[in-house]
């Protein structure tokens, strides 16, 4: 009797194995096909959200792409040795609401603006990240003065000097130094200012402030798992955040809460998921810097509120906030249910729609990408102080 053939067992196992691989590649790919024609939406937003801007939000998006491109080609900055240490231990400390702050000292040294040429930049980066905060403010003084003494670039062109800075005790040192306030840009996280405070002045712009990583993922276009009108969680530190939850903390359609978030708490992911469930996020005004949740808003999908009369958002020198963002006095909080209903259906799916476009300008990562938070802040640095621009040509030691 003749045995039947024998099989390679390794052989057979090889390309059976081959055989299902394959199968389920074609059927991924029906699969991605099917979701494409079905939900084209969706897979366009996720294929083409780091790559093209939303001309919707922007206010003259031709002038904007013009301007970026010759941005991306010419500009380079040489950040002063001196006070650039990079982030503590090596890592990015973005568990914190400074996070927007250690995000832009790691990006610029790694980004194709950075030169090490002094002679070829047109913007001169003074970083602080390495001071110690218990000398403050002096110590900022003293670091800066050091550095004009040292270096021939300020008196040569003192505007095209900038400062960042997210820590309000950073911010307050730098407001002591009068050159830095008169003749450098700084770019600090928007103070949501109290009642007695005011706006930023002379030469800021604002850094948007945000504490990655999210929690959640990105909320997408979605308008029917949003049935909560409003929502808005978090201490009473201004006058504005008490009248809010006196008025509302009790009312159905706005889920308005007193309470301190406690990040290592489940409650901290219930704080987060009532983004996704909300139609609009309130901002109201805080007594110190606290721009943190108005990024969130924009991350989760959730129109923001900007409750407050002194609130400086970045970007709006060219970013059009009325597309994706409502913005109210402080006094409109006594109808402020009201003024949310009466946003009509298409208003509201616009904004909403808009709000989901934007998250791309308001996200920070560890390596920086096109159209990104860094790249956002780079522009409004590029396009507040053009580089052939110079303000003066007269040594700037002391101000008279």
């Amino acid at each position: 009797m003749v045995n039947p053939p024998t099989r390679n067992r390794n052989q057979w196992t090889l390309n059976n194995t081959t055989n299902y691989l394959e199968r389920i590649a074609i059927l991924l790919m029906i699969v991605n096909g099917l979701g494409q024609l079905w939900f084209p939406s969706a897979y366009n937003h996720k294929r083409s959200r780091h790559f093209k801007i939303c001309d919707e939000i922007f206010q003259n998006p031709e002038k904007f792409k013009t301007d970026y491109s010759e941005m991306e080609s010419k500009m380079k900055v040489f950040v002063y040795p001196d006070g650039a240490c990079g982030s503590s231990n090596g890592q990015l400390r973005i568990d914190s609401v400074h996070a927007s702050e250690e995000f832009f000292f790691n990006n610029i040294s790694k980004s194709k603006f950075s030169t090490q040429n002094p002679d070829e930049a047109q913007f001169f980066f003074i970083p602080l990240n390495c001071l110690q905060l218990d000398k403050l403010p002096n110590i900022v003084e003293e670091f800066f003065y050091s550095l004009i003494v040292k270096y021939s670039y300020w008196n040569t062109d003192s505007s095209h000097h900038f400062v960042v800075a997210c820590r309000g005790s950073f911010v307050n040192a730098i407001e002591q130094v009068p050159l830095l306030v008169n003749h450098a840009t700084r770019i600090v996280c928007s103070p949501s200012h109290g009642a007695t405070a005011t706006t930023l002045c002379g030469r800021a712009r604002t850094l948007p402030q945000v504490q990655q990583p999210f929690l959640h993922q990105a909320g997408l276009i979605n308008f029917k798992n949003r049935n909560m009108l409003g929502f808005w969680a978090g201490q009473t530190n201004s006058d504005i955040r008490r009248k809010l939850v006196e008025l509302w903390q009790n009312d159905t359609d706005l889920d308005i809460q007193n309470s301190n978030i406690n990040a290592n708490h489940r409650g901290h992911f219930l704080y987060y998921e009532k983004f996704y469930k909300s139609k609009f996020c309130i901002c109201p005004g805080g007594s110190r810097t606290e721009g943190g949740r108005l990024a969130s808003a924009i991350h989760y999908g959730c129109v923001p509120v900007i409750l407050s009369d002194h609130f400086d958002l970045p970007f709006t020198n060219f970013l059009d906030w009325k597309k994706f963002s409502v913005q109210l006095n402080e006094s409109d909080v006594y109808d402020l249910k009201r003024i949310l209903k009466a946003i009509p259906k298409d208003k509201y799916k616009d904004l909403q729609r808009n709000t989901v476009k934007a998250q791309m300008h308001f996200k920070w990562n560890s390596a920086p990408k096109k159209y990104d938070a860094f790249h956002m802040v780079m522009f409004e640095l590029w396009s507040s102080t053009p580089p052939n621009q110079i303000f003066s040509q007269q040594p700037l030691l002391f101000d008279d």
